[in-house]
């Protein structure tokens, strides 16, 4: 792959980084939402069960999406490490085989 090549990959690699960060913030700040309904909800003895259910439903869909999320983003980093270090041994035989 030519370097023009792995430039454009490297910008759709760091886009989808992105969207994994901006969704992983909106999962975390939905968990912790959730969580400090559950607090207040636990601490009141009169609380419908079908509501605790969707709460439990709702926090661990998110967990599960956020999950899901890291472990994408983990994958995009690794990928980006990866190809940011093929370039870098591209630059440097080159510049070894010009001497």
């Amino acid at each position: 792959m030519n370097e023009d090549g792995m430039h454009t990959k490297r910008l759709q690699r760091e886009t989808e980084i992105r969207q994994c960060i901006e969704h992983l913030t909106k999962w975390q700040k939905r968990a912790i939402f959730i969580c400090s309904i559950l607090k207040t909800k636990t601490q009141n003895p009169v609380l419908e069960n079908k509501e605790m259910k969707k709460l439990v439903v709702s926090m661990t869909v998110g967990l599960v999406l956020a999950a899901g999320l890291g472990h994408a983003l983990a994958n995009s980093l690794k990928d980006v490490a990866m190809d940011a270090n093929r370039v870098q041994n591209n630059k440097v035989e080159a510049a070894i085989s010009m001497h």
